[in-house]
């Protein structure tokens, strides 16, 4: 049984070559790839670098099966940077003016005052 999770888990984990990845859940990043960690020659771990913490950051290590990864296309690396910095931004609620929608709460749209920012 646990050989058959295993050779399961391989045939759907290859490695990510990126050098930016994305962590989930949630979808933190985009961080530095630093290394990939093998097991039996497939990927159970990276270590990846917080992009906001500079090239001297502390590396952590993350489940494979938590990596994506993530295409930065023509980005440079300062833009992807502030990407990663943005992605920390905390943002207050003002107040909620209106609500749309029927049935369960989760399934209604809200127009959401943000707190700093002025009404469109």
């Amino acid at each position: 049984m646990k050989e058959d999770a295993w050779s399961k888990a391989a045939s759907s984990r290859t490695e990510i070559l990126s050098r930016f990845v994305l962590l989930s859940p949630g979808w933190r990043g985009p961080m530095r790839r630093v290394n990939c960690i093998k097991q039996d020659g497939i990927p159970v771990a990276y270590e990846v670098q917080d992009l906001t913490e500079g090239r001297r950051g502390n590396t952590i290590k993350v489940d494979a099966a938590r990596v994506r990864k993530f295409n930065p296309g023509t980005l440079s690396e300062s833009q992807i940077r502030q990407i990663a910095a943005t992605a920390l931004d905390e943002y207050e609620i003002d107040r909620i003016s209106d609500d749309r929608g029927a049935g369960p709460v989760t399934k209604r749209e809200y127009l959401v005052h943000w707190l700093g920012f002025e009404d469109d």
